[in-house]
């Protein structure tokens, strides 16, 4: 009802101006229609609330994790300073297994072996062809986007360190527990 009573309201106050000169009424009828083509889309947007929404949603709150998984990978899949000779920035033998392992192991859109930039631009050019000359021997011919240089360094620590890590979160991790029995038989 109070929807009737402001359409005719509006329309009375959309034509009462127009009664006195005819060539305002193809405004009029203009404003009319749009009005109603926004009555008519304002009804679809409330009824349709919140799906056009959820999905611009969803990708703002997916985007930064997706983001960080990425770089995740990134570093798991970098060849770090360690892992060529000092000398010559060919690959050791860890770095050639490493290697192999990124380009057989990983899942088939990780297979990304990145290289950590070195001081210089030549050092860096030798560290990716000895890269690509392994990449080479584990899968044939590579891809142009198989092999990228990077500039964040992966975190370092000692076997031993990570060794006392894990030794002291398992000595702190208190043994299995099953709640008592009462007498009556629950286990509450």
């Amino acid at each position: 009802m109070r929807r009737i009573v402001l359409v005719v309201g509006l329309a009375v106050t959309m034509c009462a101006p127009c009664a006195t000169v005819s060539a305002d009424w193809h405004s009029m009828k203009t404003k009319w229609d749009c009005f109603w083509d926004r009555v008519h889309l304002d009804w679809h947007r409330n009824n349709a609330w919140p799906e056009p929404f959820v999905q611009v949603d969803r990708q703002a709150t997916r985007t930064p994790i997706s983001i960080m998984v990425d770089k995740g990978w990134e570093l798991q899949n970098t060849i770090p300073h360690e892992l060529f000779d000092a000398e010559t920035q060919e690959l050791t033998r860890a770095g050639e297994l490493k290697v192999q392992w990124i380009l057989t192991q990983m899942p088939l859109r990780r297979r990304m072996v990145f290289v950590l930039r070195g001081r210089t631009p030549e050092i860096t050019e030798t560290r990716l062809k000895s890269v690509e000359k392994a990449a080479t021997q584990v899968v044939g011919e590579v891809a142009p986007n198989m092999i990228s240089v990077v500039d964040t360094v992966p975190r370092e620590g000692s076997g031993a360190y990570y060794e006392r890590v894990n030794s002291g979160y398992e000595a702190t991790t208190p043994p299995p527990r099953l709640p008592e029995m009462s007498d009556s038989g629950d286990s509450n």
